[in-house]
Parts: C-alpha cells; structure tokens; sequence
C-alpha cells in the first residue's frame, strides 16, 4: 500500500528492538531516568506503551502487525495491529500506538495509515482501539474517535483490575475531521489539520 509518510511494516524481532530504542530516546529526551518515573508523568506513559510493543513482539510474534514511522533513519512512532481480523469483524484493532513526546505528525500519519489498511481489508476505513489511559482519550477524540464502550481488564487470577474505554472512528461518518483526496481505489483517506487541535496531533 502506497502511502507519503515514511512508514515501514517491520518483523517482530525488528519491532522489539525499535521499541528498545525508542524507550531510550524518549528517556534521553526527559533527562529522567525509567527508575524515577511515575504514572502522572506524561513520557511514562509512552515507556509503559514501549515496554508493551516488546513484550506483544517477543510473545506474540505473527499474530500482530508491526509498523514504524521513521524520520532520518530514527523511529519516532511504533504502531502494532491485529494481523487477521476474524470473520465477520467490522473494523481493524489497533493494539498499540505510541510517538517519542518531542515529535510531530507521527501518530496521526499512522492512524492515516491504518485507516487506509482498513479500506483495503474492506473494512471501510473503520478502527478501534482501547484508550488505556486518560491522557490518550482527547488525542484520540481530536482524531475523531468515540467511545463505544469500556474494556475490563483481569489480572490472572480472575479479578478485575481497572477498565477504560473502547474508541471507535469511522472516517465515512466524520468528514468533519477526515477528508478522502482523489477517486474510486486512487482514494487516500488524511485527516483534517485545524489549529484547534494543534495540541493533541502527535
């Protein structure tokens, strides 16, 4: 699939190392060691999403999709996906995305990205995801996603651990924020840039 932005499917050995990296470039761009990091800080969120992308390439391998958005030869962006959606779904399952904090355009070219992955599965441009953090809910909303219902977590013994909300966008029924350029399969779903949402395009 032909897409502008400088993103590359990659294999999962691959992805667990690009997380690696990515995690210590975040780190590096703090100035905050991973030992003294806490939940309330914005950047340990995205060492969380890290630590998460290696752990899915080293135990899950094929079942997921890995993809970077590099830029000069660094990659600042890590998404992974289900790699076959069952029968009969409706929409792709974005499982991780993450962007180094001190950069731009990233994680919106690849949800850009996927929604085009989408389409071609015939699956309409239609994603979900779970926002597993409250930080990610108002990136997401600006990306036009909306909530469409709450995701249990269990630890293993059963219990349940904490819950957060299941987001879908469907890019047909928000032209207000998504616009498709050209025609017919020439078509490329972007997202709208507006100066309002400056703060949450990542």
């Amino acid at each position: 699939m032909q897409h502008a932005a400088p993103i590359f499917k990659v294999m999962p050995s691959q992805a667990a190392e690009l997380a690696i990296k990515l995690k210590s470039d975040i780190l590096a761009w703090t100035g905050v060691n991973e030992e003294n990091m806490y939940g309330d800080d914005g950047p340990y969120r995205n060492i969380e999403i890290c630590n998460d992308i290696e752990d899915h390439a080293q135990k899950d391998g094929m079942q997921y999709d890995y993809y970077s958005y590099q830029l000069k030869g660094r990659s600042v962006a890590l998404m992974i996906i289900t790699a076959f959606p069952a029968l009969g779904t409706s929409y792709l399952w974005i499982e991780c995305l993450v962007t180094h904090p001190g950069t731009k355009e990233g994680g919106t070219s690849l949800l850009e990205y996927a929604v085009e992955l989408s389409s071609s599965l015939g699956l309409n441009g239609v994603l979900r995801l779970g926002a597993a953090y409250q930080e990610a809910v108002g990136f997401y909303e600006a990306m036009g996603f909306q909530k469409t219902g709450t995701i249990l977590e269990e630890d293993t013994g059963g219990n349940e651990k904490y819950s957060y909300p299941e987001m879908e966008l469907n890019p047909n029924k928000n032209l207000a924020r998504w616009k498709k350029t050209g025609s017919g399969r020439q078509g490329r779903w972007e997202m709208r840039r507006f100066d309002t949402m400056k703060k949450y395009l990542a």
